[in-house]
């Protein structure tokens, strides 16, 4: 009877060890977000493109966002060094400034044209909305956003949609 006991305690405890393993190790985003004001400003001094991504705690897609693509290494890596990464919480009450103006975050997402979560919004150097990119999106794709983006493929008249495509080309490195 004993020896039974023993049995269970220790498959139930290699069981609890089993379950429990890797979650010191969950991925976690690798990206260093700023708030929206303060990227706005790193932005307009370095002169790069801001990567702005809308989420909500709530959001399971976002989760798995910031688990799958923000956590990947080359994906943060392409963003940590091309962009301003930002995030705005859609149900945070800090104010976001913009053009001589003051919004909730919910407001400035729907004044962007964010309709879901997530959506990451790349701005150009000036604050201007190049494109949104609505839900999630794997890293292997994202990374061929964040080129076209990077390359300013956008200013070439080339769209997103023929660049990923493949249709057309920008002449960035693609």
């Amino acid at each position: 009877m004993k020896l039974r006991a023993l049995t269970v305690m220790a498959l139930l405890a290699a069981i609890i060890a089993v379950a429990g393993c890797g979650r010191d190790e969950e991925k976690k985003s690798k990206v260093a977000w700023m708030s929206y004001n303060e990227g706005a400003e790193k932005a307009k001094a370095e002169g790069k493109p801001m990567l702005v991504d809308f989420y909500a705690s709530w959001c399971h897609w976002c989760t798995v966002m910031d688990r799958e693509t923000f956590s990947d290494d080359k994906t943060a890596a392409m963003i940590m060094e091309n962009y301003i990464p930002v995030r705005v919480d859609v149900e945070s009450s800090e104010k976001i400034k913009t053009k001589n103006r003051s919004f909730a975050p919910q407001a400035f997402a729907s004044m962007l044209g964010v309709q879901g979560l997530p959506t990451a919004a790349f701005l150009d150097k000036k604050g201007e909305l190049i494109t949104l990119v609505p839900g999630f999106v794997q890293p292997g794709m994202f990374m061929s956003i964040l080129r076209y983006v990077k390359d300013e493929c956008y200013l070439k008249q080339v769209s997103l949609k023929d660049y990923l495509d493949r249709k057309k080309d920008c002449g960035g490195g693609n």
